[in-house]
């Protein structure tokens, strides 16, 4: 895995001024550079963002992502990124049922405010979910433009790798690139 770790911290690295994070099978954060960092800082200071909507003591992104006090209030796109992400929760969980950490994921963040309970069971319903997910995050007076991407290991070798996912995001527009590279200066 040393070799796997270091690859990831190059892989985080090269992807500044943009913000890109590992996580594992539960959607757990185990890495992130430097500006998913500061991202999450303008939410409010981190350990106490991260203790206030994940309580279980981890750092769970769909958490963060789903909570009424982390991402959801900021989405201006909020109704068509959720159901795309719970579909791709639900999609998870029917793959490996046995998988207690991710099902008690997917309960807690359908019982957040703003996740309506039409959206608890729509994953069979919605298409398969997109290769990336479009994100507009509200700033006020801007919105940035973000897409985000999953990737995965093809031919892990352990168990711990493969389990291992690489979410990076990318600027959709002027705006939101000039924003992460001040950001990271």
């Amino acid at each position: 895995m040393k070799a796997v770790r270091e690859a990831l911290e190059l892989m985080l690295q090269h992807h500044e001024p943009y913000p890109a994070l590992v996580v594992n099978r539960q959607w757990d954060m185990v890495m992130s550079n430097g500006p998913a960092q500061r991202f999450t800082a303008m939410l409010g200071e981190p350990d106490a963002l991260w203790r206030l909507v994940d309580p279980s003591g981890g750092r769970n992104v769909m958490r963060m992502t789903f909570h009424p006090q982390g991402m959801q209030p900021r989405l201006r796109n909020w109704a068509q990124v959720a159901p795309l992400l719970l579909s791709r929760l639900q999609r998870e969980v029917a793959a490996d049922p046995t998988h207690l950490a991710l099902r008690q994921v997917l309960a807690d963040v359908c019982q957040f405010p703003g996740v309506p309970e039409t959206w608890h069971h729509q994953g069979w319903v919605l298409p398969m979910p997109p290769p990336i997910f479009p994100l507009e995050y509200d700033l006020g007076e801007h919105t940035l433009k973000l897409f985000s991407m999953v990737s995965t290991f093809g031919t892990a070798l352990d168990i711990t790798a493969e389990e291992l996912r690489v979410e990076t995001f990318f600027p959709a527009d002027d705006f939101s690139r000039d924003f992460f590279r001040m950001l990271s200066a």
